[in-house]
């Protein structure tokens, strides 16, 4: 069993706590060495490569779609509150379940991407999304099964 003596001078930590004398007290960070440097732009440009173009395409224009609709009725698009997003929700009636799923995915990015808190399930968000899909989604439409012939030897 651990003391909190013990646990909170660990906490306190940022690095390795296995061994104290190589850690830095939180709150401070060690100078960027050069391979460090690299390894940081290397994820950032395969983060930039995490979303296809097109989707980058759609997803700026549905912004923009979210960002003028809130202009309209006067309120501010981030940070949003659910029933701001419920309600762009339910003024999407025309359009097919999957552009306002995607659309709702642009938001959910745009949030994330800016630390702004976001949860999909709130109930003024979820609500309206699904009473949409379920009152005027149009049905998926089933394809024909695939039959292949082979030939018999």
């Amino acid at each position: 069993m651990r003391d909190s003596a013990s646990d909170l001078q660990v906490a306190e930590m940022s690095i390795d706590p296995a061994s104290p004398e190589k850690a830095a007290p939180r709150g401070t960070a060690p100078a960027l060495t050069e391979a460090g440097r690299v390894a940081l732009d290397e994820a950032a440009a395969l983060a930039r490569k995490a979303a296809a173009p097109a989707t980058l395409r759609a997803y700026r224009s549905d912004w923009a779609h979210h960002a003028a609709w809130c202009e309209r009725m006067a309120f501010a698009p981030v940070p949003a509150e659910p029933a701001v997003i419920g309600a762009y929700l339910a003024s999407l009636t025309d359009k097919a379940p999957t552009t306002i799923r995607r659309r709702l995915a642009a938001l959910a990015k745009m949030y994330r991407v800016n630390d702004l808190p976001w949860n999909a399930a709130h109930r003024d968000i979820r609500g309206p999304l699904v009473g949409l899909v379920r009152e005027r989604g149009r049905p998926v439409a089933k394809a024909a099964p695939l039959t292949l012939d082979f030939p018999t030897p």
